[in-house]
């Protein structure tokens, strides 16, 4: 397993995929294994594949959900993604839904994968939506947004979401400055 991760990190996901085969092989019940696949398999457009070790990666998870929420999050969102691909957007909004109400870090992350599964889906409002709360969960995802391939269907009306996006963050910052500025400190 850990040769293979070694290999994916390298790019060399051929070698990679042989590797996670066999700890899986070695051991049924890897799950790192088929969460790897699982990713592999997406990169590499095979979605059904990809599909089948999230579901695989799913099941073998432990039981105590609260104690794994993000690795959780992260499966749901592998599951989102392949279903996605498949065409399967009402089940993939489903999982990518889990992976948001679950993970504890990272939310922003998650909201993103939603925009893009709305994009796919051609739900104009709800992609617009979402990919607003991603942006206002980590503002990173303005600058993203603009260049991903994902949405280029939708330049125009995410370059509009953009300037709000950004006016609504540098109202924020203002406001938080005027406060700042409103503090005093006894001397």
């Amino acid at each position: 397993f850990e040769i293979g991760v070694e290999l994916l990190a390298r790019n060399k996901t051929k070698h990679a995929r042989r590797m996670f085969e066999e700890a899986v092989e070695l051991n049924p019940l890897h799950l790192g294994s088929y969460i790897n696949l699982s990713v592999i398999h997406y990169y590499e457009k095979d979605y059904e594949k990809a599909l089948s070790y999230a579901i695989e990666a799913f099941d073998f998870l432990p039981s105590a959900e609260s104690l794994y929420d993000d690795l959780f999050a992260y499966v749901y969102c592998l599951l989102a993604r392949a279903y996605a691909k498949n065409n399967q957007y009402d089940v993939a909004i489903t999982y990518i839904e889990k992976a948001i109400l679950g993970c504890k870090n990272n939310k922003a992350v998650y909201c993103y994968e939603r925009a893009k599964i709305h994009a796919w889906a051609g739900n104009t409002r709800d992609f617009l939506g979402t990919l607003y709360s991603a942006i206002k969960e980590n503002p990173q995802y303005l600058a993203t947004a603009l260049i991903d391939s994902n949405f280029q269907a939708y330049k125009n009306e995410v370059e509009q979401l953009a300037t709000s996006a950004k006016k609504a963050l540098e109202r924020r910052i203002n406001s938080s400055i005027y406060q700042m500025r409103a503090i005093r400190i006894p001397s």
